[in-house]
């Protein structure tokens, strides 16, 4: 089965292996000392994508934290606390 990218992984790709592919990216794309990373202005579709994954993560961050507390005041639960393990959310039984 082939894997399907969206759009926006497509650009991201594209901007990874040819910067020079748009014009005027090449000097947002190039790591920045101590970085290591493509910083958010180097495409505003790169920086839309970060931003809406950013809020998606405050949202299910904030989802995770009500499903604490419901536990926590249900008695399932030790602690209305949201832990993180190996980069998993999480609320200890």
């Amino acid at each position: 089965m082939p894997i399907v990218l969206s759009a926006c992984w497509q650009l991201f790709l594209l901007l990874l292996t040819n910067p020079e592919a748009l014009p005027g990216c090449a000097p947002c794309c190039a790591p920045q000392p101590g970085e290591g990373r493509i910083l958010d202005s180097a495409s505003p579709a790169l920086a839309e994508v970060r931003q809406a994954r950013r809020a998606n993560q405050a949202q299910l961050r904030a989802e995770m934290d009500g499903w604490a507390r419901q536990m926590h005041q249900k008695g399932v639960s030790e602690r209305a606390q949201v832990g993180s393990r190996r980069g998993r959310a999480g609320c200890g039984l």
